[in-house]
């Protein structure tokens, strides 16, 4: 049974042996309940796993990036899940039960493999060329990174933007959104909604010894 499948997957024994739910549902849209997270890294696994996809799709990353011709967009495209397969049951549902689309909706947007490529892509790049010790590739890397754009301006980034005071960030790149993003993950409390007791603001008068 699927359902019983998943439900294992997704629980974890307490200290009295039996089940606990770990997943959380709420505040997520129904695009991206973990049923079609797993779908979607199932496919992706299935799709690399023989003849070293990963790396063969790693090296391919790498290599566009140093010749300057890597296209984000193309890499979001061949990315994405293909929504041709009409049998496949999540592209048509969020859950087991829930009312079939009328239409397949992928497993990934675009925003999710921005995110993949690089939490995954980029270290697993960086990484690999340390270990050749190549400074200029490295730096061509990072030049890439400083400069990639964001894809949309992401909700929590705008926020937390104007809570520190730094105002609009339109037009700003990816590395500058993921950076607020961290701090709001670091420093926000969402159940309050005031910032008065805000612990970032004191980084700014910490002296400089205290973080060496």
């Amino acid at each position: 049974n699927p359902a019983e499948i998943i439900s294992a997957v997704g629980g974890s024994a307490d200290s009295s042996g039996g089940k606990k739910e770990t997943w959380k549902f709420r505040g997520l849209r129904p695009y991206n309940f973990p049923y079609r997270r797993l779908a979607a890294a199932s496919l992706i696994i299935s799709r690399y796993i023989d003849g070293n996809g990963f790396e063969k799709l790693l090296q391919n990353f790498v290599d566009k990036v140093l010749d300057g011709e890597f296209k984000l967009k193309k890499f979001v495209e061949e990315f994405k899940t293909d929504t041709t397969d009409l049998n496949n049951f999540w592209f048509y549902k969020t859950t087991f039960v829930s009312k079939k689309f009328s239409k397949p909706v992928a497993l990934l947007g675009g925003e999710r493999i921005l995110l993949i490529l690089i939490n995954t892509f980029l270290p697993a790049a960086i990484a690999k060329i340390n270990k050749t010790e190549d400074d200029a590739s490295l730096k061509i890397i990072y030049q890439w990174w400083l400069k990639q754009p964001a894809l949309s301006t992401n909700r929590t980034a705008r926020i937390t933007s104007w809570r520190c005071g730094f105002g609009n960030i339109s037009g700003q790149s990816e590395r500058i959104q993921q950076g607020l993003i961290q701090i709001f993950r670091d420093f926000c409390d969402t159940k309050k909604g005031v910032c008065t007791d805000c612990s970032f603001q004191s980084i700014f008068i910490m002296p400089t010894g205290t973080f060496f």
